[in-house]
């Protein structure tokens, strides 16, 4: 494709905080101002022994608000030929991309069987990894998935193994645009003749308070956990 030709967008999925799993849901919610932040669930882990209102305070975080996506422990592990052992040991955000990777393949009306041995990339988003934190177990432990489970760079490696594409296959991380870039390089891919297709995932996952306590020692996060660009009353961002 030429670099100013368009570029089809068969298929989209999502799974968002706020309980959308479609794009239809999400703009919807958008539209009429649903909430898709809330307190750390415990499920994530104890709020009270990591906060304090006070961004000096030693291993706290101040803000007690983010936005967490629901069910983001589950996975479809056998779906996807994936034994429980290894499902165990991934990190949440490589097992949403390669559900929503699939739904969105769904999406656009085709099948795994239809794509497998496609020249199509598999191109990923993903900065933060708190899976590190909350896998910080004995040495001893260490099982023949670790590696691959917390490694963020086998996102994309899954994506394209499971579906059998055979296009470039990589993971980008720029921080807060890691999705927009990944998009970016799925276009670039297709049009520079790399791929003749791509899906372009991205994934955050908010599972350790150690990233919530590093973000919070410069003073970047806004106390009321939510982000509001281009106002006055903005004092940093929600996560």
């Amino acid at each position: 494709a030429l670099d100013d030709e368009p570029l089809a967008v068969l298929g989209t999925a999502c799974i968002c905080p706020g309980g959308s799993s479609s794009l239809a849901q999400l703009g919807a919610g958008l539209a009429v101002g649903v909430e898709g932040g809330s307190e750390v669930p415990f499920v994530r882990w104890e709020l009270e022994e990591y906060w304090d209102p006070n961004p000096d305070a030693p291993g706290k975080m101040y803000p007690r608000h983010a936005a967490f996506v629901e069910g983001a422990e589950q996975f479809a592990s056998s779906y996807f030929n994936i034994s429980a052992p290894e499902a165990r040991a991934m990190d949440p955000q490589q097992r949403l991309v390669l559900e929503v990777s699939h739904d969105c393949l769904l999406a656009s009306g085709m099948t795994r069987e239809a794509v497998i041995g496609k020249n199509m990339a598999a191109i990923v988003g993903i900065s933060n990894n708190d899976w590190i934190q909350v896998q910080s177990i004995d040495i001893r432990k260490i099982s023949p998935y670790t590696a691959t489970g917390l490694s963020a760079s086998i996102a994309a490696a899954r994506v394209a193994f499971c579906l059998g594409l055979k296009g470039p296959a990589f993971v980008v991380d720029t921080a807060c645009s890691s999705a927009l870039v990944a998009l970016d390089s799925a276009a670039s891919n297709i049009r520079r003749g790399r791929a003749s297709g791509a899906v372009s995932a991205a994934s955050n996952v908010i599972a350790s308070p150690a990233t919530f306590v590093s973000f919070s020692k410069p003073r970047m996060l806004s106390p009321q956990g939510r982000s509001f660009t281009f106002d006055a009353s903005a004092d940093g961002y929600g996560r």
